[in-house]
């Protein structure tokens, strides 16, 4: 291979690494929760140096990093496992992260929640508080006739609801913040 070629070969895998990192980038990815404080996902991927000290520090263990299969633009960023655990909003994420990633400003919302009735146990008849008792923005509540009621103005998505329901499937389920 001559030097031309060699150049040639190299400027186009170039661009194409850049192509899909600019492309996944915009797509935003509808599944992924970023810790507390991350902007919109172009930013918070522009700013993040994926060096790991988010998750080193976490207290709860939800945030993870991507592996490298997570493609180009994921790749060691971390993001949230609400299944895992719920988030204390600590804040501890945003102290340490080294950039403009996790600036804090944007962590009043961690995920949007959706409140399915079916899996709800207010919902056949049975009294049950367990997730109003444990909600630290108090943004649940049981309505006249005894139904739970999610008052998504006061929810700050950090699913200690969905830890704390007795129920085998949780009716919380969560998505990221737009």
């Amino acid at each position: 291979m001559n030097r031309r070629d060699f150049i040639k070969v190299n400027m186009k895998s170039s661009f194409r690494f850049l192509a899909e990192f600019v492309n996944s980038a915009y797509e935003e990815d509808s599944t992924i929760i970023r810790p507390p404080g991350a902007d919109n996902e172009w930013s918070f991927l522009s700013a993040c140096t994926r060096c790991g000290k988010c998750q080193d520090v976490c207290p709860q263990s939800i945030i993870k990093l991507f592996n490298e299969r997570g493609g180009t633009a994921y790749a060691f960023t971390p993001y949230i496992d609400l299944t895992v655990n719920p988030c204390t909003m600590c804040n501890k994420c945003t102290e340490v992260c080294p950039t403009d990633a996790l600036t804090g400003e944007n962590g009043q919302e961690l995920a949007k929640v959706q409140f399915h009735s079916h899996h709800c146990l207010t919902y056949e008849g049975v009294l049950c508080d367990s997730c109003i008792r444990k909600c630290p923005e108090k943004a649940l509540s049981l309505d006249k006739t005894g139904r739970l009621e999610l008052n998504q103005e006061l929810c700050n998505g950090c699913a200690v609801c969905h830890h704390a329901c007795i129920q085998s499937v949780s009716p919380f389920s969560f998505h990221p913040v737009k």
